[in-house]
């Protein structure tokens, strides 16, 4: 799923090398976390 999702995103962003996701458990359930650069757009 995590190499789906940067594929996605990754694909929507200008600067795809600044996307950082993190799968984070909680209860259960993977929650998977996005951070990009709020430098760039």
């Amino acid at each position: 799923m995590q190499a789906f999702l940067e594929y996605v995103v990754k694909g929507l962003v200008q600067h795809p090398e600044a996307v950082t996701i993190t799968p984070v458990e909680r209860e259960g359930t993977t929650v998977y976390e996005l951070r990009l650069d709020p430098q760039r757009p």
